[in-house]
This record gives C-alpha cells, structure tokens and sequence, in this order.
C-alpha cells in the first residue's frame, strides 16, 4: 500500500519542522544566556542564527529579530557599532527569509531608520562639513533599494522547495508498488531528485 511511504514521508516533513523550531529555539536561549552575561558579540550571533531558522509557523524566529532589534537599542549609545550590527543581523535576516512575500516585513522601517541614523551620526562626526540630516537620508535612501537583495537565492530556495515537494510524492507514486514494496529502477530518479533539492534548498537558505 502506497499509504505506508505517504506515512514515512510525513513524519520527515514533521521532523525537518521540529528540527528547525529545536534549533531556532537553541540558538536564542543562548543568545539571552549571553546578554545576561554582557557577551554581546555573542549574543547577536546567536540570535542571528536563530532568526536565520525560518519556516512558516516557527513563533522563535520574531523572537529573535525582538531581540536583536532590543538590544540594538540598548547599545546604540555607547556601542553603537555594535548596535549597527544587531540592526543589520535584522535586516539580514529578514531577507535571507523572503521568497513571493517578506516575513515580519513591519520591522524593516525602524530598523532602516535606526541603521540610517547611526551611520549618518558616524559620517558626520568623519565630517563636519557634513550634516547628519543629509547623511541620514542618504543612508535610508540606500537601505531602501533592497530590489536585488539576496533575489537569485531566494529564487533558488523556493524552485528547490517545490522541487523537493515534487520529487518525493513522484517518489511515492512512481517508486513504490501496490503492496508497498520499493522499485529500485523506478525510483531512483526520484531519489536523486529528493537529495538534490533538499541541498539546493540548504545552500539556498544559507546564501540567501
């Protein structure tokens, strides 16, 4: 019966999902244990990976990007490059995630303004013949031309999705027999279909 792959298939898909939230999860205890502990480098790269984690439904990813944007805040004064840092880690984030649509898109506009305001602070204090206010839009004029951000990757994470999607239900309708059994010839095509996609996804993911 085709029902017993369809079965296996599904508890993957489930634990792929489960590994992602276990690991986004992970990464940002750490990177509050860091926090706590005033290892602020170490903190921002943690829940950097942590946001990097996505996947639709996954609650730790706004988590994250909360506190990257939190602490960016906190730092701004007297770190701020450390601060423009956890800013960008939130942009970053957010569009290595993006495909047809931008996930927690509301954050960018604030980011945007708090990254554009500490560079522009940062210019201005190179040269005093610069404003900050001049400065400052220039930087937010440049942070909005985010057209080609990351786009050929992105791209790449949705056609190797689908294409993972596809490949294993041809494997269970093509690869299987009635009584369940694996035909080998058959099926793969199909094999090599699955672990291709799946690492086109993961390189997708990473580099987007």
């Amino acid at each position: 019966m085709k029902l017993v792959p369809l079965l296996g298939i599904g508890i993957i898909f489930c634990s792929l999902f489960f590994r992602v939230v276990y690991e986004s999860k992970r990464n940002l205890e750490m990177g509050k244990t860091y926090e706590q502990d005033l290892a602020y480098v170490k903190a921002i790269l943690s829940y950097d990976q942590a946001a990097h984690w996505y996947f639709p439904g996954n609650p730790y990813v706004k988590d994250a990007l909360n506190r990257l944007y939190d602490l960016g805040c906190q730092l701004e004064e007297k770190q701020p490059d450390l601060a423009v840092w956890a800013f960008d880690s939130v942009r970053g984030s957010i569009y290595s995630t993006r495909s047809v649509f931008i996930p927690h898109r509301a954050m960018l506009e604030k980011v945007n303004a708090k990254i554009a305001n500490l560079r522009a602070l940062e210019d201005s204090r190179l040269n005093s013949q610069l404003s900050v206010q001049d400065a400052r839009s220039y930087h937010l004029d440049l942070l909005k031309d985010d057209s080609t951000r990351g786009l050929g990757w992105s791209i790449l994470v949705e056609l190797s999705f689908f294409s993972w999607i596809a490949s294993t239900v041809g494997l269970i309708w093509k690869g299987f027999s009635p009584s369940g059994e694996m035909k080998f010839q058959s099926s793969l095509p199909w094999v090599f279909g699955i672990i291709l996609s799946f690492t086109l996804w993961i390189v997708g993911l990473t580099r987007a």
